[in-house]
């Protein structure tokens, strides 16, 4: 197994986040990939929106209910809501550890590798 895809795989047991939702953060994450095994580039790409879900404190049902319901409001644009809305809330857990606890899952998931 590549680096990338240990890494991936010890981001999601983590996060608690089963292969099927790894499907659905693909395809938030990767919208040109139409199935099939994905390049290493694309791995660490969905490790990355792994990563970020599970700092934002995303459960796996969380992440489900988030995808779809900004797929239903947002149309064909409900991509870039959704990484918009949760790039901003890991920014802002980011900077306000004093309120959120200073929580680094990647960090905790590759040291447990």
């Amino acid at each position: 197994m590549s680096v990338a895809r240990s890494r991936l795989a010890a981001l999601a047991a983590a996060a608690g986040y089963p292969p099927a939702l790894l499907k659905q953060i693909a395809d938030a994450t990767l919208p040109g990939h139409t199935g099939g095994r994905l390049r290493e580039a694309h791995i660490r790409q969905l490790a990355e929106a792994v990563d970020v879900l599970h700092h934002n404190g995303y459960t796996a049902s969380t992440v489900r209910l988030l995808l779809d319901d900004y797929q239903r409001r947002h149309g064909e644009r409900w991509r870039e809501r959704f990484w918009t809305s949760a790039l901003r809330i890991a920014d802002h857990r980011h900077q306000h550890p004093e309120l959120h606890g200073d929580s680094n899952p990647a960090a905790a998931a590759t040291a447990a590798h």
